[in-house]
Formats: C-alpha cells, sequence, structure tokens
C-alpha cells in the first residue's frame, strides 16, 4: 500500500512538472510569438551601438541556449554602407526569464557564432571599427562597454570566430600587410554587483605554415 501511495505521488508530481513546463513554454511563445517586432528591436540596438547598417536574415525562438532569439545571418555594414565589416552565421540573443513575466524583454547573453570581421588601417594609421587594442589596454569609452555597464546585457560572447586584418600604415607599395586570426572564442562578462568587466581571449594567428596561439584573459 506504502508503495502504491509514492508511485502515485510521484505520478502527481511528475505529471504537475510537465504541465508547468508545457504552461511556462506557452507563456514565452505568448510573449515572443512576434518576432519580426522582435528581430527589428535588436537590427535597432545593435544599429545604435555600431553607428552602421545591420542586415538579419530570419529569426526563430529557440531553446538550446535558455530562452533564446536565433537571428541568423547577421551582417554589419561599413559607415558607408558599400562592404560588409561584420557577419556572424548565427546570433543568440538570450532572454531573461523574470522581467519576461512582466512583459519586458532584457537580454542576458548575446552569442554569436561563425563570426567573421573584417578589420582595416589605413594609410594614417585609423582603423575602420575603431582601435582593437581599447579592450586590451582597459579603455572604457567604447559603446560597446557603456551598453554592458548600463545593465542591458551581462555577457558577450563570439565562438569560432575569424578576423581578417589588412594594415595599410606604414607599409611600402599599394598592396596591404594581411593577417587573419581564426578559432577566436571571446568572452566578455559584466561581473555581477560591481563595474567592472572580465575577458576571456582565445584564437590562432595564422603565419605561414605555422600557426601562433594567442590567450589573454585579465579584467577591465
Amino acid at each position: 500500500m506504502k508503495i502504491f501511495f509514492n508511485k502515485k505521488v510521484a505520478a502527481y508530481i511528475f505529471g504537475g512538472l510537465v504541465i508547468l513546463i508545457f504552461a511556462t513554454l506557452g507563456f514565452v511563445y505568448s510573449q515572443l510569438k512576434d518576432l519580426d517586432n522582435i528581430k527589428n528591436f535588436v537590427v535597432e540596438k545593435i544599429e545604435k551601438i555600431t553607428g552602421r547598417e545591420v542586415l538579419v536574415g530570419r529569426a526563430e525562438l529557440g531553446f538550446e541556449k535558455g530562452i533564446s532569439i536565433r537571428l541568423k545571418e547577421l551582417s554589419v555594414y561599413s559607415l558607408d554602407g558599400k562592404s560588409q565589416e561584420f557577419s556572424a552565421k548565427n546570433a543568440w540573443c538570450v532572454i531573461k526569464l523574470w522581467p519576461l513575466l512582466k512583459k519586458e524583454i532584457e537580454v542576458k547573453k548575446f552569442i554569436l557564432d561563425s563570426a567573421s570581421i573584417e578589420l582595416v588601417r589605413d594609410e594614417r594609421g585609423k582603423f575602420n571599427l575603431g582601435s582593437p587594442l581599447s579592450l586590451l589596454t582597459g579603455q572604457r569609452s567604447s559603446r560597446l562597454f557603456k551598453v554592458l555597464g548600463a545593465g542591458l546585457m551581462h555577457r558577450l560572447s563570439i565562438l569560432n570566430g575569424k578576423v581578417r586584418f589588412r594594415d595599410y600604415y606604414d607599409t611600402p607599395g599599394s598592396e596591404p600587410f594581411l593577417t587573419k586570426i581564426t578559432n577566436i572564442d571571446l568572452i566578455i562578462n559584466k561581473r555581477f554587483f560591481r563595474d567592472a568587466f572580465s575577458l576571456v581571449l582565445n584564437g590562432k594567428i595564422q603565419n605561414g605554415h605555422q600557426a601562433t596561439e594567442i590567450r589573454f584573459s585579465g579584467g577591465v
């Protein structure tokens, strides 16, 4: 009799959990079903951060990385709109659950998969995307850090990225010095209850037949 009672209680608990899970999924879907408006909202935010035109393919609701909006074929163009400076095969906006209960959308994480960056330094030494050293030297003036510091998101990740760097500065002739960095994994975290950030960067600099590994971790 006792065994039967325990099985019955377990069945009730399991059934309750299943109902709760499906109710949560249904609620999340009802809040995020208008994917086109959410996609436009994210595009506007990225354009505000970068100051550049942003295009996105299709938006999908997913749960593989948490409650998230998956944006396919994300592209960021140059200031003149003629060339593509950044692209990502997939971008996930991981949403916080608690604000969603209040019908508010807050991004907890922004994950970029298979990102490709076109970095150029011209003859005057000016970079097309601003100085990439600002992440490593602790310069907090970048708009990215301002967004993280304002609490709009707590984590930015780039997975399996690559950078193609063309350097025209102090280079003899018309051909630039070309450097390729592959297998880039970059994680920027905002530390809880502190106006500070942690940064982890891994990658490989392709140099002829041999690749040089780079590893960096620190705080800003």
